[in-house]
């Protein structure tokens, strides 16, 4: 039983480590990527209120708002896990 123990505290510290470092690796990202793909949504969002009323009305219909924040997200997450097999965190 004595050993169980033993086996136990050995994979507990490295297992804990690596959590904590990919919590805090996907806190960072996540904080600096939103604040980037925020400012990148707003500026797209905002460089098509001067097409015409027609022309917005039929990017509107076609469902383009929502499609930025799905490209948006999918570079996002293409970032972060290009950035974890960069650094191996998990």
């Amino acid at each position: 039983m004595a050993s169980f123990g033993v086996y136990l505290d050995s994979i507990s510290l490295p297992l804990v480590q690596k959590v904590l470092v990919g919590l805090g690796f996907g806190v960072v990202t996540y904080t600096g990527l939103q604040a980037a793909f925020n400012s990148a949504q707003t500026l797209i969002q905002n460089n098509f209120n001067g097409l015409a009323s027609q022309v917005a009305a039929l990017f509107y219909l076609a469902g383009f708002n929502y499609s930025i924040g799905l490209i948006l997200s999918a570079l996002s997450m293409r970032v972060a896990m290009t950035a974890v097999k960069k650094f191996q965190v998990v």
